[in-house]
């Protein structure tokens, strides 16, 4: 398989606009390819600093690299994918910077960045212009507080379509919506029904380490010094090893993890598998922690209030 010629291809019914060199991939890679692949994609990402233990990283890696795969893979999927949220405990933790390198693989470009809005009727129309734009991905950035929405939760979990008002007019339209979802923020939590929609990274800020500790503010150094544009400038290669890990898990006959996510069945099956597959880790493991659920952080201080309550009633 070659990524070469610009145009239309009838068999996927999808159009190429491509001007770089050629893409070479095998048309049967190995797993070992695939491996290989998937660490050229993981390190990327190297010098960044995960909140959590060593497993965690490894699932937050996979669980980035998924992003990394989502939208070039978004026209295979029937139904809908998770959003990726990228979080972090203060600034300049690099979340920003780690989803725009995502976007930028399967834009050719840094992904145009939007403001988050709690008003529902006004995401309800910024979600609206996204589905018209046509899209491959959207982000909304710097997000600070609680995200939560019937609009935003109604559109992660559509299939494949969903019902836009235009402006101006009295009437309703039915849009296409294919666009995978990338939302960054700082000490942001969900409602209950957002978080089952997402996966969640979460970084530590410069000069941080877990448990708090300050060691100064200087910033790290990175092993590519301007990672976005050597993203850009290696763009070809990076992109080949992406559809290499697509293409050889499904050569492979999509082996799975046997986990999958609740309403996310075929992106599990297509973009969280081949991840696994390809390094041992399941990204579907990158769920929200309970203190970032707000809903569910008030019912555990509720009970807590409660059982103090009944416990200084009974004494």
């Amino acid at each position: 398989m070659c990524i070469r010629d610009r145009g239309y291809d009838a068999r996927s019914g999808l159009y190429l606009r491509w001007q770089g060199p050629p893409v070479e991939v095998p048309e049967h890679p190995t797993r070992d390819d695939a491996r290989a692949a998937y660490d050229t994609l993981a390190g990327l990402f190297e010098d960044f600093t995960f909140q959590g233990d060593a497993d965690a990283r490894r699932v937050m890696l996979a669980a980035t690299v998924a992003a990394i795969l989502t939208p070039l893979a978004r026209s295979a999927i029937v139904g809908p994918v998770p959003a990726f949220v990228w979080c972090a405990d203060a600034q300049l933790a690099g979340k920003s910077l780690m989803a725009s390198v995502c976007g930028s693989i399967a834009l050719g470009r840094a992904p145009s960045v939007r403001q988050y809005t709690p008003d529902d009727d006004e995401m309800a129309k910024r979600i609206a212009a996204v589905a018209m734009s046509g899209t491959p991905l959207w982000m909304i950035d710097n997000i600070r507080g609680h995200i939560e929405g019937g609009a935003l939760e109604l559109t992660l979990t559509a299939q494949d379509t969903i019902g836009v008002r235009i402006l101006g007019a009295t009437v309703d339209r039915e849009m296409p919506w294919r666009a995978a979802t990338y939302l960054t923020g700082n000490g942001a939590s969900y409602s209950a029904d957002i978080a089952r929609r997402l996966l969640h990274i979460a970084l530590l800020s410069r000069g941080r380490v877990e448990g708090g500790s300050t060691h100064g503010t200087t910033e790290r150094t990175f092993r590519h010094v301007d990672l976005p544009a050597y993203v850009l400038e290696h763009r070809p290669e990076l992109l080949r090893a992406a559809l290499v890990v697509l293409r050889a898990h499904l050569d492979a006959g999509r082996p799975s993890s046997g986990d999958v996510l609740p309403s996310f069945e075929a992106w599990s099956r297509i973009v969280a598998h081949a991840v696994w597959w390809a390094s041992g880790v399941d990204p579907v493991r990158a769920r929200p922690p309970e203190s970032a659920n707000r809903d569910t952080d008030i019912a555990r201080r509720m009970a807590a209030f409660a059982s103090r309550v009944g416990f200084m009633s009974g004494s």
